[in-house]
């Protein structure tokens, strides 16, 4: 049974309405002006679930009971509500009408080094070639091993998308990719059939190794281009460094905060200089509904309600024993 929601009864509702307006009036004093869309995607969501900004109307004709239906915002930042029902249909457009039944599926994440993150947040054109440095290299290993194995004709699928956040909501532009575990190829009938892959710890070693290698690369063709100095830019700087306005550390809140850095150990992660590479996620064909759920959580929104406590401002501390 349909529930109406009240979104300005949660806490991301309260922090947003009390203190938005304050933020950008303080930044407009120091002299920073930021882009119009910012402002216009906190007003929207402030405005989502309420039916005094539109609802539609709704009558059953046996019953001729009324339902009214609160207009959503439809964003796809802050608004949990709207982030959420567009994960659950991308998710379900991905198992429909994207991803082939009982087939593996591999999920591959690469994390860089911070100066990569700011040029990936600040340059499209320089995420648009890492991303594909990183396509070409996970698929060529996935077709080298084909070809060690005398597989014609081999195919390759993948879904890649683009996280703009991190744990604690800083700037952390990384790739989440779902890679078929195996490829298609072509047998001694002519037909196309699957045959699994699964790389080893060593490979996805050898494999971060050559991500470092081009990546490089491309940071040398790319670090003699000019970017332009904007006030985005610079909060983006501090966002992508855990850092506030004048780049200090930020107070802490809440139980976890900024945790000590832990370099990945398991089996087919590898850390190298920063460049992060974890492939050791995977779900068998037949677990249909585990694909979905990590379609969901790849294709999650920044913000979750049950994560976010709010009490008007005051910092909470807890006793040491």
């Amino acid at each position: 049974m349909y529930v109406a929601r009240t979104p300005y009864k949660t806490d991301l509702h309260a922090l947003v309405r009390e203190n938005y307006c304050q933020v950008f009036f303080d930044k407009e004093v120091q002299g920073t002006h930021l882009p119009f869309h910012l402002e216009r995607e906190f007003k929207k969501y402030l405005t989502c679930g309420i039916p005094s900004y539109g609802m539609a109307r709704f009558q059953c004709p046996c019953c001729q009971k009324d339902k009214f239906v609160a207009f959503s915002c439809k964003g796809r930042t802050i608004c949990p509500s709207s982030t959420g029902r567009r994960t659950a249909d991308t998710a379900k457009h991905l198992l429909e009408e994207v991803i082939p039944a009982n087939i593996p599926v591999r999920q591959w994440v690469l994390s860089l080094p911070y100066t990569y993150r700011f040029l990936l947040a600040t340059r499209p054109e320089f995420l648009r070639k890492a991303l594909s440095i990183y396509h070409r290299t996970i698929s060529g290993y996935y077709q080298k091993k084909a070809k060690l194995l005398n597989l014609k004709y081999s195919k390759i699928g993948a879904i890649t998308f683009i996280q703009r956040f991190g744990g604690n909501l800083v700037l952390n532009v990384h790739f989440h990719t779902l890679y078929m575990d195996g490829v298609y190829h072509e047998n001694y009938l002519g037909e196309e059939v699957f045959y699994e892959i699964i790389p080893t710890h060593e490979e996805v070693v050898q494999v971060t190794g050559i991500l470092k290698k081009r990546l490089l690369n491309l940071m040398g063709r790319e670090e003699n281009k000019d970017n332009e100095d904007t006030a985005l830019s610079q909060i983006q700087a501090q966002s992508v460094q855990n850092r506030d306005e004048v780049f200090k550390s930020p107070r802490k809140i809440g139980k976890v905060w900024d945790p000590p850095f832990e370099e990945f150990r398991g089996t087919r992660c590898c850390y190298n200089d920063g460049f992060s590479l974890h492939a050791n996620v995977k779900i068998l064909g037949h677990l249909r509904s585990g694909l979905e759920q990590l379609c969901r959580y790849v294709l999650r929104g920044p913000l979750a309600l049950d994560r976010i406590s709010y009490d008007g401002g005051k910092l909470k501390t807890e006793k040491k024993l």
